[in-house]
């Protein structure tokens, strides 16, 4: 299964290793830096949200709140 995680701090970054084990997944985060460790484990770093979610069977989003949320899928 195809999953792509949008946030990767703490978090996300946990939850994406954990799914890793057995899926294939795409990370994007504002920092790619952030993303960078996941990427080194096995993970495919998109370079937006929309470029993440391209193709995914399911998004997971580890992001700060609803403002946050909102800013990201409206203002793609």
């Amino acid at each position: 299964m195809k999953i792509a995680f949008l946030g990767t701090g703490r978090m996300g970054s946990e939850l994406a290793r954990h799914v890793m084990k057995s899926h294939d997944v795409t990370v994007w985060n504002r920092t790619a830096e952030r993303a960078q460790p996941l990427v080194d484990e096995g993970a495919t770093l998109a370079d937006s949200p929309t470029a993440a979610v391209e193709g995914a069977e399911v998004v997971i989003t580890s992001l700060f709140g609803p403002d946050d949320i909102r800013e990201l899928v409206i203002g793609q």
